[in-house]
Formats: structure tokens, C-alpha cells, sequence
């Protein structure tokens, strides 16, 4: 059986974060608390990969896969369902419906908690004060090496502007990517056997976002709790919101080469 996270709450989403999240506490046999499933009322919150066929997605994942054990940073199949893989774990979940991710319900059921004292935020938009004051400490898990990566599609721009995977996580504050630091760490890039001409720049570029970026920031978290299950017992590390870089959404124009970092066929064309 799993090991309780005393004071844990994961916010869970129909997103691949989320399911990251859940494979990589379980393979170290840990299990949140307690475990809340967003519903939006009027929308869908989840990752969607356009353009490819089934029997392609599935080709291509499962190189991805193996590309991402070699790197022993895979987590677990991503293509399953939140519900699925809460299912098979045996995991309980509760519902909780929304209209977005700062709902007033939201911020009373969690003012409302009596044990779980941290959050482990899974994405659904930007906190705002109301929600961040609620007596929670939210753990967010970013794609980018703060405070020089903060900001939007970190993932590609590390890749591009750093050569690497940067992976940072802290305790979220009203600023954007400015929280204190509770752990990071870099990793080399990963060479998937890719055409991003074939599939299109934007598909690819979803699959690394939505699929591989996940699997990097769980195997952070895990890190955290490996050193120690308490979060207040993570060393933290403030950081100045006056210094730094802020990225915003990647021009279409750079997207191609920033996916070519992590596209062998790309790679094996130009050599």
C-alpha cells in the first residue's frame, strides 16, 4: 500500500501534468492525502495532440517512451485517461466543479481544509491573490531554470536558448514564476527519432509540450520527496522579482528551431 502524504493535497486535472504527477508518486510508493479532479463547468481543460492519426500517435509515443526510460525519466503511459489512472491505482478521488480555476467555490473548499496544508498545483491558469491567500502553500513544478527562464513555452525556449532541459520547482507567489525555490535541476535534451516537417511545427511542438515536458517535471518532484515527505522541510531559496527573464509564447517563427533540438531526423538531414 502507498505511503500517506500527511499534509498533501494534489489538484488534479485532466492535463498530462497531472498524470505525470500521479505515476511518479506511486512508482516511489507515496499517495497524496488527499486527491481533488477538477471539472470545468464550461470548457474542457486537457491536452489535446491534433493532426495525428491513431496508429501514428501511438508509433510515436511508444519511441518516445523508450527514448524517455533510456533518459529514466519516464513516468508512466500518458495516454490513459486522469480517471483511468486513478482507477487502476485504486487511488479515491473527490469532484469538485468550476467555472475557472480561481471559482470562489474553489478557494472556500480549500480555506475549509483542515489537514492538507500544500498544494500541488497540476496548471488550469493563473492563480490569483484571492486563491493564493488561502492559507495553502501551492507547489508548482515550471519547465524553465528560474529566475533567468520564467514565463510561457519555457520548455522550447530552454531548449533553443540553453541547449538543455531546465526544470525548476517553488512554493507560488502572486508573481509569475517568482515563488521561492524549492529544487532544480538541469537535464541534456532528449533526441526523439521526429519529422516535424512531416507532422507540422505545431503538432510537434504540442507533443513535446503536452507528452515529454511532463515526464521532466515530475521526475522533480519525485526528487523533493525522496529528500524529505514533509514540503516544509524542503530548503527554499528566494528569489528577486526585479531580476531575471520573463519569455513569452514562442513566434512561429522560432518554433522550428527550437523543436529541431529535440528532432533527430532533423538533426541527422543537417549533419
Amino acid at each position: 500500500m502507498d505511503k500517506k502524504l500527511d499534509d498533501v493535497l494534489l489538484l488534479a486535472t485532466a492535463h498530462n501534468i497531472t498524470k505525470a504527477y500521479i505515476h511518479k508518486l506511486s512508482n516511489l510508493g507515496l499517495c497524496p492525502s488527499r486527491i481533488v479532479r477538477l471539472n470545468w463547468r464550461n470548457s474542457s481543460y486537457s491536452n489535446k495532440i491534433e493532426g495525428l492519426s491513431d496508429k501514428k500517435f501511438l508509433n510515436l509515443i511508444s519511441g518516445i517512451n523508450n527514448n524517455l526510460k533510456a533518459g529514466e525519466v519516464f513516468t508512466g503511459d500518458l495516454t490513459l485517461s486522469t480517471d483511468r489512472i486513478l482507477d487502476d491505482l485504486g487511488w479515491e478521488s473527490q469532484n469538485i466543479s468550476i467555472d475557472h480555476i480561481n471559482d470562489e467555490s474553489l478557494i472556500a473548499f480549500l480555506r475549509d481544509l483542515v489537514t492538507e496544508k500544500h498544494i500541488i498545483f497540476c496548471g488550469g491558469g493563473i492563480l490569483r491573490e484571492p486563491i493564493l491567500n488561502c492559507g495553502k502553500k501551492f507547489i508548482h513544478v515550471h519547465p524553465g531554470l528560474v529566475p533567468d527562464m520564467r514565463g510561457a513555452d519555457c520548455l522550447l525556449w530552454s531548449a533553443l536558448v540553453q541547449n538543455q532541459i531546465g526544470i525548476s520547482a517553488f512554493f507560488m507567489n502572486a508573481g509569475i514564476d517568482t515563488g521561492d525555490v524549492i529544487g532544480q535541476r538541469s537535464y541534456p535534451l532528449p533526441h526523439f527519432d521526429i519529422d516535424s516537417r512531416q507532422l507540422g511545427p505545431h503538432v510537434t511542438r504540442d507533443l513535446l509540450v503536452n507528452y515529454v515536458d511532463p515526464h521532466y517535471r515530475a521526475n522533480l518532484l519525485g526528487n523533493l520527496f525522496n529528500k524529505a515527505l514533509n514540503p516544509d522541510n524542503w530548503p527554499t531559496t528566494s528569489q528577486s522579482s526585479s531580476k531575471g527573464k520573463s519569455y513569452y509564447f514562442m513566434h512561429d517563427a522560432l518554433i522550428p528551431q527550437a523543436i529541431n533540438k529535440f528532432c533527430q531526423s532533423e538533426m541527422k538531414m543537417v549533419s
